[in-house]
């Protein structure tokens, strides 16, 4: 083969950009993803996300998640599919909620937050950090403390 000219690198166009991405899961199914206009994280096609909901560039939101007004997703988050989180509440960095968790309207989960699947969490629930929810025994409850009501 003989090479008869080359072409200066800035003079090729860039490749465009899909705003989709398709991922494959481990059963062999496929997802696609699309950006998130206030925020730029990864919502699949058919989650729902409030056009005042923001999440964050690193963030997953899974197949019949729903995202509320007002709602905050962190850094480096994954929601997973039939998750429901309701207005204004707010996830930080780090946060993992199981397939079909419910997070109630005000509720502030901090940075590495772990909610199993199914579990619900009643409106304005404060989680600390480093927490994982799982089944809600004593212990648990102990560390899911409701937020000061304001007057």
């Amino acid at each position: 083969m003989t090479i008869t000219s080359l072409r200066p690198l800035d003079d090729l166009e860039p490749a465009p950009v899909s705003p989709y991405e398709e991922i494959e899961l481990a059963d062999g199914h496929s997802s696609i993803y699309r950006r998130h206009d206030n925020g730029g994280g990864h919502v699949a096609l058919d989650a729902q996300a409030h056009s005042s909901a923001y999440v964050a560039d690193t963030s997953w939101v899974d197949s019949g998640a729903t995202l509320r007004a007002g709602v905050r997703v962190g850094q480096h988050c994954w929601i997973e599919r039939d998750a429901q989180v309701e207005s204004g509440a707010v996830l930080g960095d780090h946060v993992h909620l199981g397939a079909g968790v419910v997070v109630g309207a005000g509720s502030h989960l901090g940075h590495h937050v772990s909610v199993a699947a199914g579990r619900q969490l009643v409106a304005a629930s404060e989680i600390a950090d480093e927490t994982q929810v799982r089944t809600l025994t004593r212990d648990d409850r102990a560390r899911v403390v409701p937020a000061p009501r304001r007057v």
